[in-house]
């Protein structure tokens, strides 16, 4: 058998880097690859799906006159496939950490009604801010707070009140009060470090965070999760074609191709979908099929 080369991992890792440099980000030079990635999967949650969602305001939800057209303008992107880059903080195309969106995903936007005067490919800056959470193909409107209100309890809470289904598979069952309560300053600083706290809500419910909390770097927990969960996927695939190496053999004789002393297969971009190509032969494997592991919204 011919000796075989072959690094999904890396494969997959070089799309990425090539997507983020398309996307327009600027590729800080010490960060490894991990990260980058973590980040960027980071950012894309941030964006939205770019499919159309349902709107779901909490019965809480007041907004300002002042601030109902750019209300108005967001929801009108939700629900038609808009994009929501400009309402986003400055600090997204950054790759920044939101400690409020990795510790708990909910996420903030601006509610300028025309361009910021320093930067117009964002929103004028507002100090009140709609905190919403994304679901699938929901967008769960949580109401209005002030810049600054990154651990206030009475999110989670609305949350709750309004659609327990967001909140109820985070409950820390047979969990009935806490010996030591975190306030929300306490809160604040424990992000700083890294750290997660278990939040109680009214009525002794006692919950983690609803997205995962957030890794010791301040990165996303999900998005590491993610990272992770692709990575074992590549290195299966992986396996799966060296254990197929005699009939991928058969079909390149079927195909009548020339047989490669060593076997180069490479994930590729083919008719807009992923494939695995051996590179020597230019066959597309088409019994091995890559999907592409879909972070939950």
């Amino acid at each position: 058998m011919g000796s075989i080369k072959i690094d999904f991992v890396k494969d997959w890792e070089d799309e990425m880097i090539k997507e983020i440099k398309d996307e327009g980000i600027k590729i800080p030079k010490d960060m490894d690859i991990k990260t980058l990635i973590l980040k960027y999967s980071t950012y894309l949650r941030k964006k939205g799906s770019r499919k159309p969602y349902i709107v779901h305001k909490s019965k809480e939800f007041e907004c300002a006159d002042n601030l109902e057209y750019g209300l108005n303008k967001i929801i009108s992107i939700l629900e038609n496939s808009g994009d929501l880059s400009p309402y986003l903080s400055k600090q997204v195309d950054n790759l920044q950490n939101d400690p409020m969106f990795n510790d708990w995903g909910v996420l903030h936007l601006h509610l300028g009604n025309k361009p910021d005067k320093k930067d117009n490919n964002y929103v004028e800056r507002t100090g009140p801010l709609l905190f919403l959470y994304f679901k699938e193909n929901n967008a769960y409107l949580i109401n209005i707070f002030e810049h600054g209100d990154w651990t206030k309890r009475e999110i989670l809470q609305i949350m709750y009140d309004n659609w327990p289904k967001l909140i109820e598979p985070f409950i820390l069952e047979g969990v009935k009060g806490l010996s030591h309560s975190f306030s929300e300053n306490d809160h604040f600083e424990l992000r700083k470090s890294g750290g997660n706290a278990i939040i109680e809500l009214k009525n002794n419910i006692i919950i983690i965070s609803p997205a995962l909390g957030i890794a010791t770097s301040g990165d996303s927990i999900m998005d590491n999760i993610n990272y992770n969960k692709e990575v074992r996927y590549l290195n299966n695939l992986q396996s799966m074609v060296k254990e197929k190496i005699g009939l991928i053999k058969d079909i390149i004789k079927k195909h009548s191709r020339p047989m490669p002393e060593t076997f180069n297969f490479k994930l590729v971009k083919y008719n807009g979908n992923w494939a695995i190509e051996e590179q020597n032969t230019k066959l597309i494997l088409e019994f091995l099929r890559y999907n592409k592991y879909k972070a939950p919204q």
